[in-house]
This record gives C-alpha cells, structure tokens and sequence, in this order.
C-alpha cells in the first residue's frame, strides 16, 4: 500500500498503449484550445472525464472515448470519427458519435442540437451513458466553480446561450440519467445542477417556452400520429398550392396528427426541362428574416395546429436553386432544411446537389427528410438511421412506371434500418409525366400501416417508437454490421 492510498500493481491497470496514444493524440487535437472563460487548457476537461469514467469502473474503450468526446464536434467533423475508428475501433467511435450533439458547420441554434441530443440520449447503452455523464458532470463542477468565484453576470457572459438554456439542457439531461442509468456520478450531478439552479441568478429552468417546441406538442410516451398528404400540385400556382396544403393539414390535425408530411416541390408543382426553369423562378429563402411569403405560412399553419410540417419547396439559398424539404415545428419555425442529394435525369442542370443529411426533433424521438430518388440509395436511409433517426419522412414527385419501386424501397429501408418511413407522393400529370401516388406509412417491421392508391387522400398512421426495440430484437442489423469490409462500398 503506497501512502496515496492505492495499491499499485504493474500490468494491473487494464489500460493498455492505445490509452496512450489515446491521451497524446487527445492533446494534439485540443493543443490551442482552453476552457471557456479561463486560461485553462481544454484538454484537463477531456483528462477529467476519462478519470471520472475509470473511477466509475468504465474500461479502456469508454475512458478513451471520454478523451475524444469532443474531438469530432470542435476537430474534423466527420472526416474526424472515421480516423478515430480506424485508429482505436468501432466500440469507440460509436461511443464518440454518440456523445457528439452536431457535426455540421455552422453549429444548429443551441436548443435545437441540445433537443436533437437529449432525444436519443434515452436510448443509448450503458457504455455510452457513462461517457456522456462523465462529461456533463465535469462541466457542472466547472461551472459552479466559475459561478461562486465571480457570480452569475461574470459566468454567463462566457457563453452564446442564454442562462435558461444552459440550465434547461443539464437539467434535461439529469432527469435521462436518473431514469437509466445506476451511478454514483447521478448524485453528485444533481447536487451541481440543483446550486447552479439556486445560485445562477436565472428564472427556473424547466419553463416550458426553453424547449425546442411547446409541450403540447412533445409526446412523452414515445408515440404519436402522423400524416403524409397526397395530392396533385396545380404546376406553378403557388396560391392554389399552399390552400391545398392548409386544408390537408387542418385535415390531417383534426384526425390527431402531430406530423404532416407533403410532396415534393408541393408548393410549385414538379416538372423536368422548361417547367424546372419555371419552378426555379419562384424559389424562396427558407431561412432567416428573407423567408419567403410560403416558409412563413407554413409556419404559421404549424403553430396554430400544433404540428410540424414537411414540405417540399424549390428553395434559394446563397445563389444556388435548391430542391428542398423544410421542416417548420410549432413555436420554432424552421428547425430543418433537407436539399435533395441524389439528382433524377436533368434535374441536376437546374438544382444544386444536397451535400449531406441531418436529423430533426420529431413529437417524439427523431426524424430525416429525404426526397424521392434518395429513397432508392440505401445509403442514405443507413446514415440517417446511424445517427440516431426513427422515423424517414420521404416527400416524393414519383411516376410511372416506378409504383413497384417505390412501395419496395420504402418496406426495405424501414426493415434493413429498423425504423418507420412515410412517404407522400404526388398524383396528377404534367405533359407526359404521370404521378402514380401510392403514398405510404411502413414500420420497422416493413409492414404497411396505410396506403393509398391513385386518389387524393390524407393517410395517418400511429408511430409507436416502442415497436423499435422489439425489430432490432429479432434483427438488429445496425449492431451486425461489418463496416471494415466495407471499404469498397463509397
């Protein structure tokens, strides 16, 4: 017994070189970054989680994991985690990825990542919620130690959000952890969120209005209604477009959906060749105070009904033309903009391609938008499905002859991905081009909970995020996964 208090037997650590490399590659990455606020060096945060985690019996993946837990979020992205998985495996990388609120550049708006976060946190393993505990704890202490050094106006001008927000989201994710997962580090996090709370100098930070959306819409039990509007676009009336729309929805939320899905460039109508040139013209901004007059109503429509709305919208953005999939949820407006990434026939002479996917908070759990050709790539389901979504809301202007097509694919990705898919197609023709419809709603199980043939029609269908583990139960193929053979693939 050594006078520390520890006994010290060589080779008993169960930490191994990788550890090391782990600790100089961490404070590679890191080097030029400091704590918020102070001149400490950001790497003692990433060396006091991963001795939280050891000291919580986590193994050597999970402490090399706390290391890193920052590294794809602030360094690389994800050109980042795909190096990390190939220097230190698979365990640690989707322990990584898991711990990452976003990867994008710019960052999503604060509560919006924070949301996206907290709504998949339930689900994690053990291994991943150790990691992540570690992690807010340090940063509780952190900031309680700021807090009574120089007070509530000192601390919280280190940060962009506001002090409800930062509050909100470590209470948030206490209330996770207390319900999943068996620590000692649960009891000491609560005592730091419950001093930040009674000495932060902030209103209460579970006011409802701090959420992502209002808590009416939210549903806490894991299940809720939705709806994909299958209708024929009058091409280029926007007027006549977005009338329909509103009457579908209305519709669609007085038979209880809490999500309303639309086809693609619903609000123009679709078309190839002179008409895209057409559709072009009338493309709006999607975000920020030039939105235009149809994302405005949209979002209008959404709050006064309580649901989220997807839409499809030929779209401007930084002096492209993009084919897009907005999301509007109620009491925040636009939290999501999808651009189409996989280009049918010529559609890519006049769109801009779509350059990566990214996940929206549903009424519960979360969702990916894609749009009809990108429904045929397994890829892009799969990723969708990796980070974290349980729904795949598909706005489609689908034809003839592809009805065989497109009622396959939307069984297989929900099967192949354990997850559910609702896909709204468009009806009607435009020259020589026939939309088929055939809208529809599938589980995780690839069974069709609604149809619809040929006819204009308002499906909905309950998603019940609990049929989720019990798919991956009999088939979890997002676990089985080989992804080092697949090297070939991209």
């Amino acid at each position: 017994m050594c006078s520390d208090g520890y006994v010290h037997v060589p080779g008993r650590s169960g930490l191994s070189a990788r550890f090391e490399e782990a600790l100089s590659y961490a404070a590679g990455l890191h080097r030029d970054q400091v704590r918020k606020g102070t001149p400490v060096p950001y790497v003692s945060h990433l060396l006091s989680a991963a001795a939280l985690v050891l000291e919580d019996g986590g193994d050597e993946d999970q402490a090399i994991a706390a290391l890193l837990h920052d590294a794809v979020e602030d360094q690389g992205g994800a050109p980042r985690l795909d190096e990390i998985r190939l220097r230190f495996g698979d365990r640690v990388a989707r322990i990584v990825e898991a711990c990452t609120d976003s990867d994008e550049t710019p960052k999503p708006p604060y509560r919006v990542r924070k949301q996206l976060y907290l709504d998949q946190l339930p689900g994690q393993p053990p291994d991943v919620l150790r990691v992540a505990l570690a992690d807010k704890l340090h940063n509780a202490r952190g900031l309680l130690r700021e807090l009574r050094a120089g007070g509530p106006a000192e601390l919280w001008t280190h940060f962009k959000a506001e002090p409800q927000e930062k509050l909100w989201y470590l209470r948030a994710a206490l209330e996770v952890f207390k319900a999943r997962f068996d620590s000692p580090m649960v009891g000491e996090f609560e005592r730091m969120v419950g001093a930040l709370e009674t000495l932060g100098g902030v209103e209460p930070a579970l006011d409802p209005a701090l959420g992502l959306v209002p808590s009416g819409w939210a549903r806490v039990d894991g299940s809720y209604r939705v709806a994909v509007c299958q209708f024929q676009p009058v091409l280029l009336d926007v007027a006549a477009n977005l009338a329909k729309m509103e009457q579908m929805a209305r519709q669609a939320a007085g038979e209880g959906a809490a999500l309303v899905i639309f086809p693609e460039c619903c609000v123009t109508g679709y078309g190839l060749g002179r008409i895209a040139n057409e559709m072009a013209a009338l493309a709006e901004v999607a975000v920020g105070d030039d939105r235009g007059p149809a994302v405005r109503r949209m979002e209008a429509l959404s709050g006064e009904l309580s649901a989220g709305i997807v839409f499809g919208l030929v779209e401007r953005s930084g002096g492209l033309v993009y084919n897009s999939a907005v999301t509007v949820l109620p009491g925040a407006g636009v939290v999501g903009v999808y651009h189409k990434s996989h280009m049918w026939e010529a559609e890519g002479t006049i769109f801009a391609r779509g350059d990566g996917f990214n996940l929206m908070p549903g009424p519960a759990g979360r969702f990916g938008s894609l749009i009809c050709y990108d429904l045929e790539f397994p890829e892009a389901s799969r990723t969708l499905a990796l980070r974290g979504a349980q729904l795949v809301a598909v706005s489609a202007a689908n034809m003839r002859p592809w009805e065989d097509f497109q009622r396959v694919y939307a069984r297989a990705r929900a099967m192949e991905n354990n997850l559910f898919v609702a896909v709204a197609n468009c009806i009607g023709s435009v020259g020589n081009t026939e939309f088929f419809g055939g809208s529809i709603i599938t589980d995780p199980f690839g069974r069709v909970l609604a149809e619809a043939t040929g006819d204009e029609a308002v499906l909905v269908a309950d998603i019940d995020l609990a049929v989720i583990p019990e798919a991956v139960a009999g088939l979890d193929y997002l676990a089985k996964r080989r992804p080092e053979l697949y090297g070939g693939v991209s």
